[in-house]
């Protein structure tokens, strides 16, 4: 039946909407649809006083919505009875790229790999969207080539976002090597000449106005977009810009984190995982081996029961184990406690470093920890977010130039963006749960070098409440991701006495 009822989908710029002639009820229903609740909503101030329902809403009660939303709303529109009116102020943009093949390097002695081939030819016919692959892919390679075809067939400019400083440089050579002239944008670096610039969003959210020069962007380790000064550089500053493209190795698990990325670049147009690669020969092969060192509470147990016979008579010994520690806080302060422990972990290191190829980089969780565990470690270089891009790229070279090298890092500083090769041992110490990190860190090892076609990775964690729950998170990731790994347990007090 047709009725008179006509909606007005207003396409601003490249990101936002406005809907009109909708009835309240009916924005209110959109509204509702398309939100989500904000990660740890249930924990927040204003849920537990109910003066918020913990939702992120991607259409206003006022009509207020995305581009990349509509291939939702429009059905749900015409669903309602509504025939749709669309007035559209975007710039027109004459945007037209031929594919590519696996020679396009081929004056540079490259030969693109077939996914490297397909995820460039997804782009250019879709022109926004997010790009999958493992670390190791090539994904920087993907980019210079992607920069390359958009200045020379659209004359477009294009911002490259890379999330930290350290990958300004290292982004920046990289693309230069197959003679793109590119400038970088930073706190020491402002050149902004070139139709090509790297910068970070830590730079760009201090002049965002710079971002009306651009007409292409490219967002590096696009899980990052979650952030809402990353959100407001590409949907409030570019909202004008009509290519937009995100790479990453992993899309995080949270739903808000997932919607907030989907709003700002669009759908996935090309996955491929690193399990694909590792089958290829694209990537080093890898083996997990997951080492639960075991913590003895008898003791305490035997004391707690003669010292509080009633209580102890009403719970098991595991009951007490687990309400020893309250929290996983004060389970990983405990841990980090431990010296024994810690000084089994840097043994292990010292045995696998001390093999044919025995490269070895760490990664905590703790600054004060990755110092405690490098004071037992013959020459191990404790790398963290006070010391200099310099000094800290001086380092990661090391692993060219040796076989026995130690270096711990912070997984916040050294999980994602590094590309260091010769990486033959990886390990993990109460690693935690997040699936973007985890799965990131991984990726560090995976990179092959001319010496190197295979990583273990080595995961310490405990047999305590929380460490053991995250223990079992990480476990089921690396089943979702195909990664071959086996569980240990380890009494390591026995090895000391």
């Amino acid at each position: 039946m047709k009725t008179n009822k006509v909606a007005t989908v207003k396409l601003v710029d490249e990101i936002n909407v406005v809907v009109s002639g909708l009835t309240q009820p009916e924005y209110k229903t959109l509204s509702n649809k398309f939100s989500v609740f904000a990660k740890g909503a249930a924990f927040h101030p204003l849920v537990k006083l109910k003066k918020w329902d913990g939702r992120i809403r991607y259409f206003s009660q006022a009509g207020a919505t995305y581009l990349n939303l509509l291939t939702q709303i429009v059905p749900d529109l015409k669903a309602m009875g509504y025939t749709i009116k669309y007035i559209d102020k975007r710039r027109y943009y004459d945007i037209n790229i031929p594919k590519i093949n696996s020679k396009y390097l081929s004056d540079w002695g490259i030969e693109l790999g077939e996914h490297q081939v397909e995820a460039i030819n997804a782009t250019i016919e879709k022109g926004n969207g997010m790009l999958i692959a493992g670390t190791g892919a090539g994904k920087t390679l993907i980019t210079a080539i992607l920069c390359d075809l958009y200045n020379t067939y659209c004359a477009f400019r294009v911002v490259v976002i890379v999330p930290n400083t350290d990958l300004i440089g290292q982004t920046a050579d990289e693309l230069r090597a197959v003679d793109l002239v590119v400038g970088t944008y930073s706190g020491a670096s402002k050149s902004l000449e070139e139709n090509i610039i790297v910068s970070t969003w830590q730079a760009l959210q201090n002049n965002p106005m710079i971002m009306s020069q651009f007409q292409a962007v490219i967002v590096d380790e696009c899980h990052g977009v979650t952030g809402k000064v990353l959100q407001e550089i590409l949907n409030t500053h570019g909202g004008h810009i009509p290519v937009r493209i995100g790479m990453t190795g992993t899309l995080p698990k949270e739903p808000s984190d997932r919607m907030a990325i989907a709003v700002c670049l669009g759908e996935v147009l090309f996955e491929v995982g690193a399990y694909e690669l590792i089958e290829k020969g694209w990537l080093a092969g890898l083996a997990i081996k997951m080492y639960c060192l075991m913590e003895n509470f008898s003791e305490k147990w035997l004391k707690f029961q003669q010292e509080f016979p009633e209580e102890a008579a009403a719970m098991t010994e595991k009951e007490f184990i687990d309400g020893y520690l309250p929290d996983y806080e004060s389970e990983i302060a405990y841990l980090r406690k431990q010296k024994t422990r810690t000084t089994f972990v840097a043994d292990f290191v010292e045995n696998i470093r001390s093999q044919e190829k025995g490269n070895t980089f760490i990664l905590v969780t703790s600054v004060a920890y990755g110092k405690a565990l490098s004071k037992l470690i013959d020459n191990a270089v404790f790398v963290y977010g006070q010391d200099k891009t310099a000094v800290r790229k001086q380092i990661y070279k090391l692993f060219d130039d040796h076989d026995d090298i130690v270096v711990i890092s912070t997984f916040q500083l050294a999980s994602t963006g590094l590309n260091i090769k010769r990486i033959f041992n990886l390990v993990f110490v109460d690693a935690g749960k997040s699936f973007t990190k985890i799965i990131q860190a991984i990726g560090r090892g995976l990179r092959k070098a001319a010496d190197k076609d295979f990583v273990n990775v080595f995961d310490f964690h405990s047999n305590l409440k929380y460490s053991k729950r995250h223990a079992g998170t990480r476990k089921s990731f690396y089943k979702e991701q195909r990664y071959e790994h086996t569980v240990k347990k380890v009494d390591y007090e026995a090895y000391y006495k």
